[in-house]
Parts: C-alpha cells; structure tokens; sequence
C-alpha cells in the first residue's frame, strides 16, 4: 500500500539509498547503510513492494483508458517517471531521460 509506505520510502530516498528512476520506479543506490545485512534487506523489501504498487497504478492508467493498448505501457512509465522526478524532494537521486543519475538540485 503506497499511503502505508510513504514515510519509510521518503526516509530511503531521503538518505540517499534509494532513487526515482525515469521509468516511475524506485531503485537503490550504493549509500553506507546498504552495508547493514538488515538494512539492506528492509530496503529491498521495500522497494519492491512500492515498485509492485507503481505497476498495479500504471496497469490501472492503461485498463481504465480503452484507447491506450498494452504497447502504450512505456509511455505510461515515462509520464509516472517524469512527474515523480517532478516532485522529488532536493537532495534525492533522480534518473535522467538518458539513463545518468544526479541528485536533485
């Protein structure tokens, strides 16, 4: 459940050991708690929940529109992708339509 998880994917992006990638899903990056056997394994669990969530959200996008067809799916990802670095916080890692990262300004 995204609400539900919201604090805890705002902390991972936050501290810099998760980030929004151009395909409106969340992806971890190398920080030190990563290091951390249990970290590492709540933040996994984690994203792929929320990740589960995002697609749930974007599968929603395409069946209730019944002019998009499953060959739209890379659209609808791009546009979650956009507004979620949109709306990213300064400070949380982004992916830029070419693939790089950077931290938001």
């Amino acid at each position: 459940n995204r609400k539900f998880n919201l604090d805890d994917v705002r902390e991972f992006l936050s501290s810099g050991c998760a980030g929004e990638g151009r395909d409106g899903l969340l992806y971890p990056r190398d920080c030190p708690k990563t290091s951390h056997q249990a970290f590492a394994g709540r933040l996994g669990k984690l994203l792929a929940g929320e990740n589960q969530d995002r697609k749930t959200e974007m599968k929603g996008v395409l069946l209730r529109d019944p002019v998009l067809k499953e060959s739209d799916m890379p659209d609808i990802q791009q546009a979650m992708g956009r507004k979620n670095v949109e709306t990213a916080e300064s400070g949380w890692w982004v992916q830029k339509a070419d693939g790089s990262w950077t931290r938001k300004p």
